[in-house]
């Protein structure tokens, strides 16, 4: 739908603009969402996109253009297109502090002995609210999210781990569910206020609590899939997880299917531990009552 598109700039509250890191592709939607969070000159960056030039031409005419400095950049996780962009970002704000959750893959990187080690619970100040930094393993094991306090409704900016679109990836599928129920947890109680989910890809989330619960029973209702996949196709033997992908995942784009299958893997290895599945070498059946 037209109202789904995202602009490359647009301002989404008082105190947040969205900036697009316009990097389309299978995996990252219509590109990756950097958020500059803050209502003054002083703005805290989230992400920096994936080194496209594109985005750091509009992401450097908008803080021209709006005399924006950025005094602390936020990293969600590892993932290149979230943070192949560091390099011209500290170019073009070269006083701001880099944080981000520890991780091996943070080496690979020239910037990463300036990495200051983000801590599960710390607060940014920025003038509008308060960023709360919040560890959230699954999609991968160093994942943040940030959580805005703004007086307002207050928004949670999910990264990778809850999209605006589709439905996400995970290193850890154990993890990644333990993750998912913490927020639908949080977002029943009181101790935040969360109006809006800000998704790393996709648009924003106006219903949290029902996106959250979209992604919970997603994920279940794919284990009754891959049972029923199973079955289905193992009249003559145990299947292997790629023809288990070929029928779950037929009408989408096949390159999304490698990644696909790695987490059909942890879905069956899930499966297995509950006793509904069984592996035989490499390949599943299930395990009939």
């Amino acid at each position: 739908m037209a109202s789904d598109v995202i602009p490359r700039v647009s301002a989404i509250s008082a105190a947040v603009t969205r900036v697009l890191g316009c990097n389309p592709g299978p995996f990252t939607l219509q590109g990756t969402n950097t958020y500059l969070v803050g209502r003054g000159r002083r703005r805290v960056l989230i992400d920096t996109g994936q080194g496209v030039p594109e985005y750091e031409t509009v992401l450097a005419e908008h803080v021209a253009s709006n005399d924006v400095d950025v005094s602390d950049v936020l990293l969600t996780h590892w993932h290149k297109d979230h943070v192949l962009g560091v390099d011209f970002v500290r170019r073009l704000f070269p006083r701001a502090a880099l944080w981000k959750f520890p991780d091996d893959h943070d080496a690979e990187h020239a910037w990463a002995s300036d990495i200051r080690p983000i801590a599960d619970m710390a607060t940014f100040d920025v003038d509008g609210g308060v960023l709360t930094a919040w560890h959230t393993p699954g999609h991968t094991a160093d994942h943040c999210m940030f959580h805005f306090a703004d007086g307002a409704g207050g928004a949670l900016f999910t990264g990778d781990t809850i999209l605006g679109a589709g439905s996400s990836v995970f290193e850890d599928l154990h993890s990644y569910m333990t993750t998912l129920g913490l927020v639908r947890d949080r977002l029943a109680g009181s101790t935040w206020q969360v109006g809006e989910l800000y998704p790393a890809h996709g648009p924003v989330v106006r219903d949290p609590r029902a996106k959250v619960a979209e992604y919970i029973k997603h994920r279940l209702d794919r284990e009754d899939q891959i049972v029923a996949v199973t079955r289905d196709l193992g009249t003559s033997g145990p299947v292997d997880a790629a023809a288990i992908v070929a029928v779950l995942y037929k009408e989408v784009n096949p390159a999304v299917w490698p990644r696909a299958e790695r987490g059909v893997v942890q879905h069956l290895n899930r499966l297995a531990a509950t006793g509904r599945m069984e592996a035989v070498g490499d390949r599943w059946q299930v395990r009939d009552p």
